[in-house]
């Protein structure tokens, strides 16, 4: 293990939490995790970055109206002359800009984002202030006019509030410049400027979004170096000279700001281990104030390091991994990587290696989320990370419950070509936690699954979480390598723990019932559908014997072999396993019930009626699913007086007026177009005998079954039965009806 640099303070509960923002403002509000607290070494004062709290005060939600102009509309400006273009703009109000503004956020169209911000303060787009300008220049007041012109206020605040609430990384940097310079030139002291008036929250905050979430429109690209220069000044002059108090107690510091800003200059550089301008300059200007003012140690300088860029950002990794300002050490490191030509230096993989284990000690969401950002870095240059180390990070992420970010680490290890340095698998219960929070990624899981079953897989699953992951990877419906993990792991002393477990027997009796349904007919014939229930005989016959038998079976057990049974369509096994549970008066629970009842009254309604009358004898109530399950099955078998005689005596405890309808319906939508007409006798028989299920939805549905079959008789029925009492006759939709049982 690497050793750990910097000095470490206490640490309170890495796990983050994020607060609901609110729809209702002029944007969502962004609440960015951009560093985290600043930490000190002798300290645990924090000082938060600023989130969306440090910025104006949103503002309030225009009134609802009908909107002047949609998105697609303004889209379709850009295709238009710039006349017919500008003419457009200047009839778009503020209100518009902000529904605009909303529906291009809603449906993630950046682009959109960046041309509504560049026309809002374009400087040709009509506005109250540009209006006042003219009229007063007209008078002939000249430059007296300008000054006392005063800017729109509420566009002032809207551009404002916007720069404070939207995410930058959707910007370009061009974007950003514009909406600062706006703001510069209308700000209620242009002398002094926006930058300079922003409280230290808002700067600090402005800072961090400018230097670590804008993407860079290329290396030396103009728009990034100018809106660097903006905050530059500012951040410079705030760097004091560090005092032994100011050091264990000063909360707030502009150290942060100072290695964000250099962070920013250097990954603007052009070339590979040089600086050179406009960057170079300011770079070493600032990096020369922060070692004199003492947030530079000097046993953190790199003298040895080859070249101006990899020089300055090692030795800022020092730097800020001392200050324990550990995204921003991620931030150089990663730089210094992808700027070397591999293979990197074993200098450079050993200051990483040790980063990474620093980082992993109770790290917060964001630094663990960069931590892996880091390992991928080294992974995509094709250098070989410590098995430790990655273990490590999964050991972390599960600890701390970090799914998405040690997600991302197992998607980023498919990047390691060299199977040899294949990256290792979770250890221990992360293995689990993580195939369970894979379940949405079908692809992924398969592929762990795939791994953990693989002959040089590597990996432990303790005794415990055998059965689970076996039952997840058929659940997934991962046959093979879920045979192949059933049958390895049902060995040995801990066997019970696969072979006993319920769940488990249920998942691989389905999972491969499904399989011989799919095989059978097919081009292997049956060679392969008698391998698969052997398997599955194989599976009961182990379940059995490992409990002892059915009379060593709890209550769970026996319902999930009766289950099993039922599946592979033993049904009188099935059965003599649901008498054992009855015989210990053990009642099921529901859903054993339904499934057992389903079994039987497909090939019995009567049956199923039956056993529903034995169970609530004791007292075990049946419910809408019971009811429905015995009356489809009854309706299927033409048993309407079964049918009738279930819903007089249930109907009002489970089956309403809508579901016995829909049952009806269900009844005559799998009859044969030659049934059709024998099946809505039936139907209207139970209609007649029950007057309450019928309805003028059912009658419209039934009476044009009859049409289609050219049943006339039935429908004239159905028509006196269900609509003429209960319809509008005056509907056309009835009235059409009508005609067309005359017609007939």
């Amino acid at each position: 293990m690497g050793t750990h640099l910097g000095h470490r303070a206490s640490r309170p509960g890495s796990a983050s939490s994020s607060s609901n923002s609110k729809r209702k403002q002029i944007l969502l509000p962004v609440h960015l995790e951009i560093l985290g607290p600043v930490r000190y070494a002798s300290t645990s004062a924090h000082a938060s970055i600023p989130s969306f709290s440090a910025s104006p005060a949103p503002i309030p939600l225009p009134s609802v109206s009908r909107p002047t102009i949609t998105l697609e509309e303004y889209l379709s400006l850009r295709s238009q002359k710039q006349s017919q273009r500008q003419k457009r703009l200047s009839e778009i109000s503020n209100k518009d800009y902000y529904d605009l503004f909303v529906e291009a956020q809603d449906t993630k169209n950046d682009a959109a984002l960046n041309w509504l911000l560049q026309d809002l303060i374009h400087p040709n787009t009509t506005s109250p202030k540009n209006e006042k300008q003219k009229k007063l220049k007209g008078k002939g007041k000249g430059k007296q006019a300008e000054d006392t012109a005063t800017p729109d206020i509420k566009l002032y605040e809207m551009v404002q509030n916007l720069l404070f609430n939207l995410d930058l990384a959707r910007l370009r940097s061009k974007t950003v410049f514009l909406m600062i310079q706006w703001l510069d030139s209308n700000a209620a002291a242009p002398s002094t400027g926006f930058i300079q008036t922003l409280a230290e929250k808002q700067f600090r905050f402005l800072v961090f979004q400018i230097c670590i979430r804008i993407h860079t429109a290329g290396q030396d690209s103009d728009p990034d170096v100018r809106l660097v220069k903006m905050i530059y000044q500012r951040v410079f002059d705030g760097i004091k000279e560090l005092s032994t108090t100011e050091r264990g107690l000063k909360e707030g510091s502009p150290g942060d700001m100072g290695f964000a800003v250099l962070y920013r200059l250097l990954l603007l550089s052009p070339t590979e281990s040089e600086i050179r301008p406009p960057t170079e300059p300011l770079a070493i200007e600032l990096f020369t104030r922060l070692f004199e003012r003492g947030w530079i140690p000097n046993e953190s300088v790199s003298a040895s390091e080859e070249g101006a860029l990899r020089m300055l950002g090692v030795t800022a990794v020092k730097a800020c991994l001392h200050w324990d300002y550990r995204t921003l050490a991620h931030k150089f490191l990663i730089l210094v990587i992808s700027r070397h030509t591999p293979p990197l230096p074993s200098s450079v993989l050993t200051l990483t290696t040790d980063t990474i284990y620093t980082s992993l000690s109770s790290p917060r969401r964001n630094e663990f989320r960069s931590t892996v950002e880091l390992v991928k870095t080294l992974w995509e240059a094709g250098e070989r990370v410590e098995p430790s180390v990655v273990r490590e990070c999964y050991r972390v992420g599960h600890a701390n419950d970090f799914l998405d970010d040690t997600i991302h680490l197992f998607r980023a290890a498919k990047c390691v070509k060299d199977t040899s340095n294949a990256a290792p698998l979770p250890p221990g219960r992360a293995l689990l936690w993580l195939l369970e929070g894979l379940q949405p990624h079908s692809h992924l899981a398969r592929e762990l699954v795939s791994r953990v079953a693989s002959p040089d897989g590597g990996v432990y699953i303790p005794v415990d979480d055998r059965a689970q992951v076996i039952s997840l990877a058929a659940s997934q419906g991962f046959g093979k390598s879920a045979r192949v993990l059933y049958t390895r792991y049902g060995k040995g002393k801990d066997r019970k723990s696969v072979l006993g477990s319920a769940v488990l027997l249920v998942r691989m009796v389905s999972l491969f019932q499904r399989l011989v349904d799919d095989a059978q007919g097919g081009e292997e014939g049956g060679a392969k559908v008698q391998d698969l229930r052997d398997f599955m005989n194989t599976v009961i016959e182990e379940f059995i014997d490992v409990h002892g038998g059915t009379g060593g079976m709890t209550h769970e057990s026996l319902t999930s072999l009766a289950r099993a049974y039922f599946i592979m369509g033993r049904v009188q096994e099935g059965f003599e396993v649901y008498r054992v549970g009855m015989q210990r008066k053990a009642v099921p629970d529901m859903y054993d019930l339904n499934t057992m009842l389903g079994v039987l009254a497909e090939y019995s309604p009567r049956s199923a009626a039956k056993m529903m009358e034995r169970m609530a004898g004791k007292g075990l109530e049946p419910d809408s699913v019971t009811l429905g399950t015995v009356v489809k099955y009854g309706l299927l078998h033409k048993d309407i007086e079964l049918v009738e005689d279930v819903i007089r005596r249930w109907g009002d405890v489970g089956l309403s007026q809508k579901t016995i309808g829909m049952l009806l319906r269900a009844s005559v939508e799998r009859a044969s177009e030659a049934e059709v007409g024998g099946v809505l006798r039936e139907v209207m028989r139970v209609v007649r005998s029950i007057p309450e299920v019928g309805s003028v939805s059912l009658g419209k549905y039934l009476v044009y079954s009859a049409l289609g079959a050219g049943e006339m008789e039935i429908g004239q029925m159905i028509w006196k039965d269900l609509l003429e009492k209960q319809g509008e006759l005056g509907d056309p939709e009835m009235i059409q009806i009508r005609k067309r049982l005359k017609n007939k």
